[in-house]
């Protein structure tokens, strides 16, 4: 069984990424590999979104390990709970 802590962390990784997928007009049900490298594109972009992409360097919205935490939250959790 999870604490209330992990099923927060799990819940804020699938409302990005079905906020990822409405953004993207994907279907959840034909989702590639590209598309999950593109998803963690997305969470690094400060501006949310992958049509417009900075012309210089910027700083990440999110850290490298705010990344990790939510695609491995993603990936382990998807389609079931803790």
């Amino acid at each position: 069984m999870c604490n209330g802590w992990s099923l927060l962390k799990y819940a804020i990784a699938l409302r990005l990424y079905w906020q990822y997928l409405g953004q993207e007009e994907l279907d959840w049900q034909q989702i590639t590999l590209d598309d999950l490298a593109r998803f963690m594109l997305w969470l690094k972009v400060p501006s949310g979104s992958l049509k417009v992409l900075p012309a210089h360097p910027v700083e990440q919205a999110r850290s490298n390990r705010t990344l990790h935490m939510e695609g491995a939250a993603l990936i382990s959790k998807a389609g079931r709970y803790c």
